[in-house]
């Protein structure tokens, strides 16, 4: 068994072998379901809210507080804002979901809200209000922030990011770092 403490130290979590599953236990309430594997448990800043991702080999899903998510391919860290009201994670789409665009098989998950399919997608961060939130995604070679679920195209190709991204004074949500692959900015 693994043991995870919230920060506030007022939450802890535990991860059971369960035969060949794994399940999860939080504050000494075990979770119904089992998984093949249990990756990324989390909790929000101040221990009230807990996160992990579970799946098996052809899929994974993001259990926030206890209920199990829909199914992706992969899905990324889970993050919490700091007064822990939003919550979010990146995903990979299954294929069967992709349709026409099989590259567009990225999104980003807020509060269980999926954004548009994008080619590639970076962690979601949260303003210090926890009102807003933002990432940066790729959408084929094009490159954009997306801020509360509205894109801003502009990223000129050959630019790319580094993460993560700033978020300082509540007034300057998104600050990037950028460098152009030739070593020139």
């Amino acid at each position: 068994a693994h043991l995870f403490v919230s920060r506030s130290e007022s939450s802890f979590a535990c991860v059971h072998r369960d035969g060949r599953n794994f399940r999860v236990s939080v504050n000494d309430q075990l979770d119904t379901a089992s998984y093949q594997y249990v990756a990324g448990l989390t909790f929000s800043p101040d221990g009230s809210r807990f996160g992990y991702i579970g799946g098996d080999q052809s899929a994974a899903r993001a259990v926030i507080d206890g209920q199990v998510g829909r199914q992706y391919r992969r899905v990324g860290q889970i993050a919490y804002s700091q007064h822990g009201r939003l919550v979010g994670y990146p995903a990979r789409l299954l294929s069967e979901e992709t349709g026409d665009s099989p590259a567009h098989n990225r999104i980003v998950s807020v509060d269980d809200q999926p954004s548009e399919a994008f080619t590639d997608v970076d962690q979601v961060t949260f303003s210090p209000d926890s009102k807003h939130y933002a990432y940066l995604a790729a959408d084929g070679v094009a490159s954009c922030v997306v801020v509360d679920g509205r894109r801003f195209d502009g990223i000129p190709p050959g630019i790319n990011w580094f993460g993560p991204m700033g978020v300082d004074d509540g007034h300057t949500f998104v600050r990037l770092g950028c460098f152009r692959t030739s070593g020139q900015l």
